[in-house]
């Protein structure tokens, strides 16, 4: 593992109200008008970007995706393509993707580094920069061009650069949790990524690690550091660059709600850790030495525990949606069992009986009793040509699925030349002209809780609209 250092990374920001897109911060101040964030696209559109974000970030280990969700709607209100942002001034010299094809002005660039001839600024919905555009899609790949290519990067950019490249986040060093010197935490160590996932996870709303993160945000992905009053082009404040993320990330809890983000049903049932650390003097829960927090399903059961590895006399308190605590249940380990009270994020709290030192390895086991919620998507729409049947994807969609349930996925009531359509991953099937004309429509039973991606194509060379509705039967 290596040090942990920290940078101030001038990266593209929008403020709605203040600011072109793809503006630098450049520390001159900000202006400090604010407005409600306001979206270009539907919300319709804005809830497909969010479902995609939704199941890319599932893919890296976020379950918390309105965290990451809220980063590009305040960026760009989560346009990818030149034409579905309205706010300001951008550039449509990008060039054209599967997602942004002729007609729509083409990807999204920030306009914010000169004059748009100089091929320089931001990419879609996340504004991923690395100076030129032939920079940025060299450094983080072509697929940044689409809307769940330029997610992946977005979630990644995220996870390396507030969990180990930002002094305002915890250390999260897995083999030396709560540590007071220097982290040694490394992007490139697996144990560690997922201390800081768990992290990320339990960061929601109304939670203290919600308030961090969003002074994680103003000070290493803007950075305007705290106590700064002087950020951008005017005067604005590190707490106002903060409220203007929140706002954004709040904006997209209120219009969805708590259950499209945090589902009463289907959340995430399953182990943790092993979490471990040392320390002493945690006065039997008073001090926390280190904390581990794990995301719970609502009605499902969880067994904390570090009978298996310890020393010394460990105490442990469990608190947030699954609540425990004990001393001595093995020895002198510590052992309790929590039932969630809904879904969200339980915290270890890894401390010592009285005055005495201990070492621990907590492992989190889960009994699932939560029942995932099968439900449709969509409506998902787009145009294009020469998919060659399925070897290209005009656009991709997302939806979700619940392991054993069948859907159907179909454009027969809305379409127009030859659809071609091919579902793959958790829920796999294609289609050529199922439903009389050329329309196109499947049904495929999910293998796994997940993720299926809709490849909406066409038949050979022809030209086609779709309207993809899928519906769990």
């Amino acid at each position: 593992m290596y040090f942990r250092w920290f940078s101030l990374l001038f990266v593209l920001l929008l403020l709605p109200t203040c600011m072109e897109i793809g503006e630098e911060s450049d520390f001159e101040g900000f202006e400090t008008e604010f407005m409600e964030i306001e979206n270009a696209l539907t919300d319709s559109q804005l809830q497909q970007r969010c479902d995609i974000v939704k199941a890319r970030a599932a893919n890296k280990g976020i379950t918390n995706a309105l965290i990451i969700a809220g980063i590009s709607n305040h960026e760009t209100g989560m346009a990818q393509c030149y034409n579905e942002y309205t706010k300001g001034f951008a550039c449509n010299n990008v060039g054209n993707s599967a997602d942004c094809p002729t007609g729509t002005g083409g990807v999204l660039g920030g306009g914010g580094d000169g004059v748009c001839d100089l091929k320089k600024g931001g990419i879609g919905m996340f504004q991923l920069d690395a100076g030129t555009y032939t920079n940025t899609t060299n450094t983080y790949g072509s697929a940044i061009l689409n809307v769940s290519g330029n997610t992946d990067a977005g979630v990644d950019f995220v996870i390396k650069k507030l969990g180990f490249q930002c002094t305002y986040t915890p250390c999260f060093d897995a083999q030396n949790p709560g540590t007071s010197g220097a982290c040694l935490a490394s992007y490139s160590d697996p144990a560690d990524v997922q201390v800081a996932l768990a992290w990320f996870n339990s960061a929601t709303p109304g939670t203290a690690a919600y308030d961090t993160f969003m002074t994680a945000l103003a000070a290493c992905y803007n950075g305007c550091l705290p106590g700064w009053t002087g950020c951008g082009s005017g005067s604005t404040t590190h707490e106002q660059i903060k409220a203007m993320y929140k706002a954004a990330i709040d904006s997209l809890y209120a219009k969805f709600g708590a259950s499209y983000w945090y589902p009463t049903s289907g959340g995430s049932c399953s182990g943790a850790g092993p979490y471990s650390g040392s320390g002493s003097g945690g006065n039997s829960g008073s001090k926390c030495i280190s904390t581990y927090s794990f995301p719970v399903t609502a009605g499902s059961t969880y067994t904390i525990s570090t009978c298996d590895s310890y020393s010394g006399d460990p105490y442990l308190k469990v608190n947030g949606t699954c609540t425990c605590n004990n001393d001595d249940s093995c020895g002198l380990g510590s052992k309790c069992t929590c039932k969630a009270t809904s879904n969200g994020t339980a915290t270890i709290c890894a401390s010592t009986y009285g005055s005495t030192s201990a070492s621990w390895s907590y492992k989190v086991t889960a009994t699932c009793s939560g029942t995932a919620i099968c439900s449709g998507a969509g409506p998902f729409s787009g145009s294009g040509s020469g998919g060659s049947s399925g070897s290209s994807c005009l656009n991709s969609y997302n939806f979700a699925t619940v392991a054993g349930k069948s859907y159907k996925i179909s454009t027969c009531s809305n379409f127009s030349g030859d659809p071609y359509l091919k579902v793959s991953g958790t829920c796999t099937c294609s289609n050529d002209d199922a439903c009389g004309a050329y329309s196109s429509e499947c049904t495929c039973t999910a293998t796994a809780n997940g993720t299926a991606t809709i490849c909406a194509s066409t038949y050979g060379s022809s030209s086609a609209f779709w309207n993809y509705n899928v519906t769990c039967l």
